[in-house]
């Protein structure tokens, strides 16, 4: 299995320096294909970048769910989480305080988005969203 694993490998790094070579090979001796080339990989960047834009934003949203259950209200007498521990015992909401400035940002950045009446990334069940948002081209969140 070892051996399999090896030899696998060294043929994806084979594939992979010859697939270079060639690409390469063809950029210096026609300027068409080497523009083609480019445009693909650029292509394929912006494939990754949107790609992670999405998977950050579905995190936002799950943390922000969970900040909703774990926040200490602003009406609260004392530093009580909304699940009714003592904050500085809810582990869960001081693990979200290690994120909770950042995740506070998102939302404030993508309710100025709702508020444009832009594409924005709220949870469909964010306060915010019902008063602003009534399209339905949105993708569920």
């Amino acid at each position: 299995m070892a051996r399999l694993k090896t030899d696998l490998t060294t043929a994806r790094t084979f594939a992979a320096a010859l697939e270079s070579s060639v690409k390469d090979g063809f950029k210096l001796h026609n300027p068409v294909v080497a523009t083609w080339l480019d445009e693909e990989a650029i292509k394929e960047a912006d494939q990754r970048t949107e790609k992670a834009r999405n998977y950050i934003n579905h995190l936002h949203r799950v943390l922000w769910r969970v900040d909703e259950q774990h926040h200490v209200p602003e009406d609260a007498p004392e530093d009580v989480c909304r699940c009714g521990v003592a904050a500085d015992e809810c582990p869960t909401f001081r693990a979200l305080d290690q994120v909770r400035e950042k995740l506070y940002k998102w939302e404030r950045e993508e309710l100025e988005r709702l508020k444009k009446g832009w594409q924005h990334n709220l949870p469909k069940e964010h306060p915010e969203v019902p008063k602003y948002d009534h399209s339905d081209w949105r993708r569920p969140a």
